[in-house]
């Protein structure tokens, strides 16, 4: 279970990875990179191979939970895209 200071990471990870459902996590983490300016090597190289390779509606919770750990990890919590939320909500 995610502790307190993880449910931002996770809520900034959930929200970006269902806009990605249908994509591997792989080209998902790549366009999350290009667009926020991050290195990709940085992702992958911290997500196990075979979970790069699921497409993201293949995820299991424990799944998120860690590539949400590594968004936290590599201080990327809050990069979630403002621009897609209708800020009236």
């Amino acid at each position: 279970a995610p502790g307190v200071a993880e449910w931002g990471a996770l809520d900034v990870t959930l929200k970006f990875l269902f806009s990605q459902r249908r994509r591997t996590l792989r080209k998902a983490l790549e366009t999350f990179s290009k667009a926020k300016g991050i290195e990709r090597g940085l992702l992958e190289a911290e997500i196990t191979h075979a979970l790069l390779e699921k497409r993201v509606f293949e995820l299991s919770p424990s799944d998120f939970l860690e590539v949400s750990r590594t968004f936290s990890k590599l201080e990327v919590v809050g990069c979630e895209d403002q621009g897609a939320r209708d800020p009236s909500l």
